[in-house]
């Protein structure tokens, strides 16, 4: 009986992957796992999931309720970060999985990423990257063309992000009729409340996010910024840009350029608000304020433990005064202060602060209740700051 073949086509395309060279994928695999292991050998006090607890208001900076805590190796850090990316670009059903380190979780180093791509020719951003190595006929299709829309912020220049679909341009009470003071902005804008998507069927935590901007913290935003506006009369500019439409992975890269752009075009600008909304449980971040439920805030302030960060402190000054300032007004309403390593962004301007509004199991109208709270703290802040000036 004759010996049957496979068609040219399959035996070229089979040839053509048996290559003499190491498979790539088992490559980066194994460079990951030993990268991990020698994190763990030099950063024995590494904690790799977790979260530290809040800074108390009065608390001294850099010290948290905890007491001082052990400064993990940089290597170790970044080896812990790398391993998760990577886990979460290659294992799809890892991909929407929370970060138990929060909502606003750190961004990995670019040298890990420059180091693999050398090693193994593979791009950790780019999940084609790893078929193209496999099969090698894919180098000969030419991947899909994407248009990307234009960011919905109306402001000076661009910011590159991907815009939500149905958002409007920031409200006229902004900077049109005067002094642009404020502005909000999301490094995570699909950040949803759980209850707003039970349409959706959305039970978990990671299914807490939605493009859908009337259900998330873009809404929440949008309130805050017309509150300050209409009722204090203070300008106030939102930027509705998803930084994390592409992934949370280079989330806080991309914003970093809208942050820019905001304060190239609004110079005048006292404080900053990268808006976002936390993880965690209702009863524990809920509290009742002029009769109706709030979302607690948590105020989230970045250090210099791992990066040139000189000017941390007067971010953490104005937060223990915006923190005064809450429990001054609305008893119960702040989480108080959690001081991390990472920078979030926050070395760009002495004003930024990230806060944390609710977490995944809190509803909608508790969020925006918080909103509006949140814009009387902030006029009362920034009326402190023209009497102190």
């Amino acid at each position: 009986m004759p010996r049957r073949t496979a068609p040219a086509g399959f035996r070229v395309l089979f040839l053509s992957s048996r290559r003499p060279s190491p498979n790539p994928v088992r490559l980066v695999m194994l460079l990951a796992l030993a990268l991990l292991t020698a994190g763990v050998l030099l950063g024995p006090g590494t904690r790799l999931s977790g979260r530290p607890e809040a800074v108390p208001a009065l608390g001294r900076p850099g010290e948290p309720a905890e007491g001082p805590s052990r400064r993990p190796s940089l290597l170790a850090r970044e080896v812990a970060l790398r391993a998760r990316a990577f886990l979460r670009a290659t294992v799809p059903l890892l991909a929407g999985v929370e970060d138990r380190q929060g909502a606003s979780g750190p961004e990995p180093a670019r040298w890990v990423d420059l180091a693999v791509r050398l090693l193994a020719g593979v791009d950790l951003a780019d999940r084609t990257s790893f078929l193209r190595l496999e099969l090698p006929l894919l180098e000969q299709l030419a991947p899909p063309q994407r248009t990307v829309a234009a960011s919905t912020w109306n402001g000076p220049g661009t910011t590159g992000a991907v815009a939500v679909p149905g958002a409007s341009h920031h409200s006229p009470e902004s900077s049109e009729q005067m002094p642009v003071k404020v502005a909000v902005y999301h490094t995570h804008a699909t950040e949803a409340y759980l209850p707003a998507l039970a349409a959706t069927g959305a039970r978990r935590p990671q299914e807490a996010f939605s493009s859908d901007p009337q259900v998330g913290v873009i809404r929440v935003g949008e309130v805050l910024v017309r509150e300050l506006g209409a009722v204090y009369g203070i300008g106030a500019v939102h930027d509705r840009s998803v930084y994390d439409a592409e992934g949370r992975l280079s989330s806080y890269e991309r914003s970093a350029h809208g942050l820019e752009n905001l304060l190239k075009g609004y110079p005048g600008l006292a404080i900053v608000l990268d808006l976002h909304r936390d993880e965690g449980r209702r009863q524990d971040n809920t509290v009742t304020v002029e009769g109706m439920p709030a979302a607690r805030v948590l105020i989230v302030v970045g250090t210099d433990r791992m990066l040139p960060h000189p000017k941390w402190k007067s971010n953490y000054a104005l937060a223990r005064r915006m923190v005064a300032i809450m429990e001054e007004m609305y008893p119960g309403l702040s989480r108080g202060i959690r001081d991390k390593d990472y920078r979030y962004n926050q070395h760009l301007f002495e004003g930024l602060l990230l806060v944390e509004v609710g977490c995944h199991e809190n509803t909608l109208e508790e969020a925006l209740h918080t909103a509006r709270l949140l814009a009387a703290v902030l006029a009362r802040l920034l009326d402190e700051g023209r009497q102190d000036g």
